[in-house]
């Protein structure tokens, strides 16, 4: 059923009918759904792949449109939009968390954590760990820990803290381009 105005799709529902307690408005929004329930949906296809998972939350342009994960929140034009199975997430931006695969995770900014696989991360900021991977991981700042896809335990707050980094294990960098030219760091304080 959608409902209409000025030929502009305000409130759009396909799911079955045994499928309960979910929102879903703009075109496509949730329109996969058989059984999924307490599903939020605001924009052009938000959720729209969901089919039988709970509690996910998509706002924006094709927010969280392929999820097929859990307890998630998405917030952004594409946030998590190519994601899959990720679980236990909140992505907000532009593109945050666009193609990540990593379960309870905290991605806020345009691009953050854009392509990773981390787990149990925060990236803050535009294209903060935009390839974030390994678990328990944090970039503050701008870029920070732009390249990081495996490691854990590993911190860089400031803009391009970490920048080049590729594998980190039980490293810390603060400050602006601190350990910015490093591609892998083990035990370290910078």
């Amino acid at each position: 059923m959608a409902i209409k105005i000025q030929g502009n799709v305000v409130l759009d529902y396909d799911g079955a009918s045994s499928s309960i307690t979910n929102i879903a408005v703009g075109a496509g929004a949730l329109s996969n759904n058989s059984t999924g329930t307490y599903n939020t949906a605001l924009g052009y296809q938000s959720l729209n792949t969901i089919s039988s998972t709970n509690s996910n939350v998509g706002v924006g342009y094709q927010a969280g449109k392929s999820s097929s994960g859990y307890y998630n929140v998405y917030i952004g034009h594409q946030a998590a939009a190519n994601t899959t199975t990720a679980w236990w997430n909140t992505t907000i931006g532009y593109l945050a968390g666009y193609n990540n695969t990593g379960a309870s995770n905290v991605l806020v900014g345009s691009e953050a954590g854009s392509t990773g696989t981390a787990s149990q991360s925060v990236f803050v900021g535009r294209q903060a760990g935009v390839n974030g991977g390994g678990g328990q991981c944090v970039g503050i700042g701008y870029q920070a820990a732009y390249t990081a896809n495996t490691g854990s335990n590993f911190v860089a707050v400031g803009t391009a803290a970490g920048y080049s980094i590729t594998s980190a294990y039980y490293t810390t960098l603060i400050g602006t381009n601190a350990g910015y030219s490093m591609t892998s760091a083990w035990h370290n304080t910078f």
